[in-house]
């Protein structure tokens, strides 16, 4: 696990004191960074599949942060990229000396994370055909089915990699990468500078 970025600045207040006596200023904000995970599919099927993967998060990410929940989803075949809020409050109170300014910063704390990942996806079923013709608005013609397994070994004798055909199930493998990076820790900093 990386730092990156190191620090994120998310408020930035200043409190400038020219009387000569200490004031007390409130310094309350909410503000929300975003949580990205990124996934890929390097290894398995991807043309012409809505493949919506289900992966857990890694103990690393899963035990940090609450941003991603428990899982994170891939529901294309190539890239997904997937956002979620996390909102960072602080209410405190911040003592300005006379004749002085002081600043007060709201950081946040980023992490990232980079993992691969390795899975069997197994399909079973009955593939159903409409055909239809495109000549004539796209009136129905027939429909044709047949056996999931059945058009896969055939696509095997034909050279096709990558599955096992197994009585009536198919079996990829999978393999793919994930990327996150997501905020940590918030702390808020005080500067204090004499007013000339």
């Amino acid at each position: 696990m990386e730092d990156v970025p190191t620090v994120q600045v998310v408020f930035q207040s200043t409190f400038q004191n020219n009387t000569d006596s200490e004031q007390e200023h409130s310094f309350q904000t909410e503000r929300t960074t975003t949580c990205v995970s990124t996934t890929n599919i390097t290894k398995g099927f991807t043309k012409g599949f809505n493949v919506e993967l289900k992966l857990g998060l890694p103990d690393e990410v899963a035990g940090i942060t609450a941003g991603f929940g428990r899982e994170t989803t891939m529901e294309t075949g190539f890239e997904d990229t997937n956002e979620k809020s996390l909102t960072w409050a602080v209410n405190s109170t911040v003592k300005v000396p006379k004749k002085t300014k002081t600043t007060a910063v709201m950081e946040v704390k980023e992490k990232e994370f980079t993992a691969s990942y390795k899975m069997n996806v197994k399909v079973r079923g009955i593939v159903l055909v409409s055909i239809t013709n495109l000549r004539d608005n796209n009136s129905f013609i027939q429909s044709v089915e047949g056996d999931f397994s059945e058009m896969m070994k055939e696509e095997a004798k034909k050279g096709a990699k990558g599955f096992v055909v197994e009585n009536r199930t198919i079996t990829w493998d999978i393999e793919g990468n994930c990327k996150f990076r997501f905020g940590i820790e918030q702390s808020v900093r005080l500067e204090e500078e004499p007013i000339s």
